[in-house]
């Protein structure tokens, strides 16, 4: 590992700590949260040591099937061709039918306080504003007037 991998790798730690103080020193592994309104959040350090990753688990579709179930994957496809040209935010239907929004960060901002909070928020923000659209069209189907907020 280089300086900066091992710089990286160790920021990651301590902030993984700073939100768990049971967790190991110099740990690496993911760290998982539960927010308040039943939304888990996992954090994990890239591969290459360069990245943060944060995992949204924003909704569990395995009961929206047939043509609700093409609307919400068409949805999560638009948002996903909409973030293309902003941050790296994806949106996805995992093998166990959870709808996954994640969002990749570079780690020097991850590394600063400020900076790793203001990426939870806006992960977790994200995947609140993709549940309401998920929970939306398992409600209403393709009937909806749902528009997205502007952020």
């Amino acid at each position: 590992m280089t300086d900066t991998s091992t710089s990286q790798g160790r920021a990651f730690s301590e902030q993984m700590q700073a939100l768990d103080p049971q967790r190991a020193p110099d740990s690496m592994q993911p760290l998982e949260l539960l927010l308040d309104d039943a939304l888990p959040l996992r954090v994990t350090l890239h591969p290459d040591n360069q990245h943060w990753l944060v995992e949204a688990y924003a909704y569990d579709a395995v009961a929206i099937h047939g043509p609700l179930r093409h609307s919400v994957v068409r949805t999560l496809l638009q948002i996903n061709a909409a973030a293309l040209d902003g941050r790296q935010i994806l949106c996805t239907l995992d093998t166990s039918d959870l709808v996954v929004v994640m969002t990749r960060w570079p780690a020097e901002e991850g590394a600063d306080p400020g900076g790793f909070l203001s990426l939870l928020h806006y992960t977790a923000a994200q995947a609140r504003r993709i549940r309401e659209a998920v929970r939306a069209i398992a409600m209403h189907g393709d009937n909806l007037a749902w528009q997205p907020e502007a952020s």
